[in-house]
């Protein structure tokens, strides 16, 4: 709709109508078959000054007639745009938004954007293969993919996806943290690190088995602790050079399959295979916390940890095959939850509330002593999991 003008979208054509100065109808027409090789049903119409864009009933084949179809002059004459998915041979157009400059044209399961007015369009959905991590940090969305990282400073309304040609050490990002403008990937072959919020990455200069990468905790501008599949490596300085923390320098007691790391104040929790190892000093000595804390599957099951979680209270949370455990003694001890969620992949205690990840997303406002569940009911269709991120 504009000022003198109302578009709409019928199954015999588009109907355009005009308004007077007060905004009552004045004039009706009717465009049987706004786009040529269209049909005369029309899905949508979007409206942005004198461009008018619009979807017609006709499947949208990549390569083959037009059913979207755009006009500059209030919709008297159209023309096609085309447009072809990347990831597969055809695409069914299904919807259109305009917003000044920027078009929006959804299609199954994706959608395409125009930033001139729809002269050219380009793929702006994540690439296939879900979401590892997410992270956020000087209003940038980040998210870890098979492909690379997406960054968003829209709230993912359009991303810019990185990748091997913008320094990551390998496109198959697993684990992410961000602080500030400096984003810390880890990926199947080592960590990368970004000053420029994402726009560049590069390896740490110093850095001992840097492919064995596991997991990543950033929790201040220069703390870095990268969980390796055997140790825990620490760095002062924002990731120039990282010390090994654990095990201590000399011990051949070395992690089992590092699954997870995190920080807040002064604690600071590793989680491996079925053991979690606790900081209370900022990480300058670490306890084990095993089966001898109530790290304990129940009879007939191995427990295997999935992820590690320190909330502003203090409290430390665990996620597992078996469901949650949590400690509110700074990891002297930790109690499974009663009743909660029984197959976990991934926990986050950033806000006020606890989140984990597994066949639904649970959440808790009491620290984990009861949950609402969310699935596809609420809008969330398929698992949340590996990812659950509260900044």
């Amino acid at each position: 709709m504009t000022a003198d003008r109302v578009y709409v979208a019928t199954a015999a054509g588009l109907a355009i109508l005009g308004r007077d100065a007060t905004g009552a109808p004045a004039s009706a027409t009717s465009v049987a078959r706004p786009c040529p090789a269209g049909e005369t049903s029309i899905l949508d119409v979007a409206v942005s000054g004198q461009s008018v864009w619009v979807v017609s009933g006709q499947r949208y084949w990549s390569g083959s007639t037009d059913a979207f179809c755009a006009s500059a002059d209030g919709g008297t004459t159209f023309a096609p745009r085309w447009f072809v998915a990347p990831d597969r041979g055809n695409a069914i157009a299904s919807t259109v938004y305009a917003e000044g400059a920027r078009v929006y044209v959804g299609y199954a399961p994706g959608f395409f954007l125009s930033t001139d007015a729809g002269a050219t369009f380009r793929s702006a959905e994540l690439p296939a293969g879900g979401v590892r991590d997410v992270a956020a940090a000087g209003g940038s969305l980040y998210a870890g993919l098979d492909a690379g990282v997406a960054v968003s400073t829209d709230g993912f309304r359009t991303f810019v996806l990185r990748t091997e040609a913008d320094g990551l050490a390998n496109p198959g990002v697993v684990d992410l943290a961000a602080v500030g403008t400096r984003v810390y990937a880890v990926t199947s072959f080592g960590l990368s690190i970004s000053s420029d919020g994402g726009a560049h990455f590069a390896p740490p200069a110093t850095l001992t088995n840097a492919s064995m990468a596991a997991c990543v905790a950033a929790p201040d501008a220069s703390t870095v602790y990268l969980g390796q599949k055997s140790w825990l490596q620490v760095s002062t300085d924002g990731g120039a050079h990282f010390a090994q923390r654990l095990p201590p320098v000399g011990s051949t007691s070395y992690l089992s399959d590092t699954v997870g790391v995190d920080a807040r104040g002064a604690t600071v929790a590793v989680a491996a295979r079925d053991t979690v190892f606790v900081s209370t000093d900022g990480g300058a000595s670490f306890a084990e916390r095993g089966a001898a804390a109530g790290l304990v599957a129940p009879s007939g099951y191995t427990l295997s940890l999935r992820g590690v979680a320190v909330a502003p209270s203090g409290a430390i949370h665990v996620a597992s095959n078996v469901g949650l455990f949590s400690s509110t003694d700074g990891g002297a001890t930790f109690t499974a939850a009663g009743g909660g969620p029984a197959w976990l992949e991934a926990v986050s205690a950033g806000g006020p509330a606890l989140y984990l990840g597994g066949d639904l997303l649970h959440v808790s406002t009491d620290g984990g002593a009861t949950f609402v569940s969310r699935g596809a009911p609420d809008g969330l269709p398929g698992r949340p999991g590996p990812a659950v991120y509260v900044p």
